[in-house]
């Protein structure tokens, strides 16, 4: 409400002062004396018999000779009005004057005017200018109080990135720049904090709201099979490195915690710095095993440390022992997996007539790339895809003649989605997924590049063999086509 009235406030000024100085300006009529219309000269008391006037001599028996009352022009509301838009044509001017010399008008305005400027949509250039004081300690510790609680609220109130996927395409860039507002304000925090002006409460808050979560797994997994797991972190600390965390996620069936390796030898992640990220990484434990068929409750627990963070530290791995905490925090976030026997099929498997012309109508835009050895292939996916009932699990392999190479893998779920990630199951695997409405996206891309020895053709077949196992280890792709895809005659372009 009041960045509506602040954005529509000049456009009202100006409004005003140009109508005072209309009627200002308008001749006004303050009496009834008959007056000269030659001369100007005040009839009034003179006989009705006077026929010419005193003044001019001019025969006042014509037609308008005279006319009736003094006119006068109100000067001061004039003025007012005049005064009015001078200062919002000045108030308009001065920013592009300053930014003509280099300069910039949020380094003149008073707290106040600042602090009403980051309610509007355009604030990053008001809070950047209030960070900037806090570290050259121009800031009252009230006024670091205030303008840290604005802050926070930002913080609180952040919103995951990837929400803006499904929104309309004013609404993300609107929402992304929400979200280079909620950076800002972050960083606001952790100057205050650095310069020793954040009050001991403020950054406890700020410490509190940090970090937050959120996770997917396959829906429907088989007894022993490993569970894929999608984690994402939306760290709220700003860019600045003056904070950081550690965390460790596990996984919680029915009670019984089992453990979550990010890699190998690693079973929690530090991290520091802004933006969303997203890991993937699985659950393989002996037991799942005994978990038993249904549906059973999944809470992914994960526990995180704070720390305050030099410049000089290197915290990846985490030392050990580690430092002091600053604070920690625990996440439960609840979730629902249903276990299958380890006989069932991993993935409802599609197949028919009635599909394959879609298949191949949607995989038209085929290219293969080749540098040395190296091979890039690509796969244009068109809307025809959101029409067949499964997703794509298939392994790639390049055929020229009697020759075949295996490239890497194709991932791909029914409909259509959004993120880039690289296949762990085989070498230079990949998929692209575009999150969008069928009538939204054009066309979108899949495809993977890996190693080609002794390839010399100008045309090659681009083969896709279904592999249920790859399916397995993706969280949404419950249904796959079942088929092999063939391509046939792909022209190959080699880097000259």
């Amino acid at each position: 409400m009041l960045t509506a009235f602040l954005e529509a406030l000049p456009g009202g000024i100006f409004g005003l002062g140009m109508v005072l100085v209309w009627k200002g300006l308008r001749s006004r009529v303050i009496d009834d004396h008959p007056i000269c219309r030659k001369c100007g000269y005040d009839l009034h008391g003179l006989p009705d018999s006077t026929g010419r006037c005193p003044e001019c001599g001019s025969d006042l028996s014509g037609t308008n000779a005279i006319r009736i009352g003094h006119i006068e022009r109100r000067w001061r509301l004039a003025g007012v009005g005049a005064a009015l838009v001078a200062c919002l044509l000045g108030y308009s001017g001065a920013p592009a004057l300053l930014s003509a010399r280099g300069s910039d008008i949020n380094r003149y305005k008073p707290v106040w005017w600042l602090k009403l400027n980051t309610e509007q949509r355009d604030n990053h250039r008001a809070i950047e200018e209030l960070t900037a004081r806090v570290t050259g300690g121009k800031l009252t510790p009230q006024q670091v109080r205030d303008i840290a609680g604005m802050a926070l609220q930002s913080q609180a109130k952040a919103k995951w990135a990837t929400d803006t996927i499904d929104a309309p395409l004013e609404s993300m860039f609107e929402r992304l720049q929400q979200s280079h507002s909620v950076d800002l304000w972050r960083d606001f925090i952790g100057t205050a904090h650095d310069a020793g002006a954040l009050p001991p409460d403020l950054w406890a808050q700020y410490v509190h709201q940090a970090a937050d979560f959120r996770w997917f797994s396959r829906r429907t997994v088989r007894q022993g099979d490993r569970i894929p797991i999608w984690l994402e972190q939306a760290p709220k600390q700003g860019s600045r490195p003056s904070l950081g965390y550690y965390f460790r996620p596990r996984l919680q069936i029915d009670g019984k915690i089992i453990e979550v390796q990010f890699r190998p030898s690693d079973k929690g992640m530090w991290y520091e710095g802004r933006g969303n990220t997203s890991f993937e990484v699985a659950v393989d434990d002996p037991a799942l095993r005994t978990v038993p068929v249904g549906k059973h409750d999944a809470t992914l627990v994960i526990d995180v440390n704070f720390y305050n963070v030099p410049p000089t530290w290197n915290m990846n791995p985490l030392p050990v022992p580690p430092p002091s905490s600053i604070a920690s925090q625990q996440f439960k976030l609840p979730s629902m997996i249903t276990f299958t026997s380890a006989d069932s099929p991993p993935v409802k498997l599609i197949s028919g007539a009635q599909f394959r012309p879609l298949v191949q109508a949607a995989m038209n835009r085929a290219s293969c790339f080749v540098n040395g050895d190296e091979v890039a292939i690509s796969l244009g996916i068109g809307p025809e895809w959101c029409q067949v009932p499964a997703g794509l699990a298939h392994r790639l392999f390049l055929r020229s003649e009697d020759q075949e190479w295996e490239l890497g893998s194709c991932r791909y779920p029914q409909g259509v989605s959004c993120t880039w990630q690289a296949s762990s199951s085989a070498p230079g695997g990949g998929w692209l997924r575009l999150r969008d409405s069928p009538q939204a996206v054009e066309w979108y891309y899949a495809g993977a590049h890996g190693t080609a020895k002794d390839f010399t053709a100008d045309r090659a077949d681009i083969i896709l063999r279904p592999s249920p196992e790859l399916a397995a280890q993706t969280i949404d792709i419950d249904s796959m086509w079942n088929e092999e895809i063939i391509l046939k005659d792909v022209p190959v372009t080699r880097k000259k």
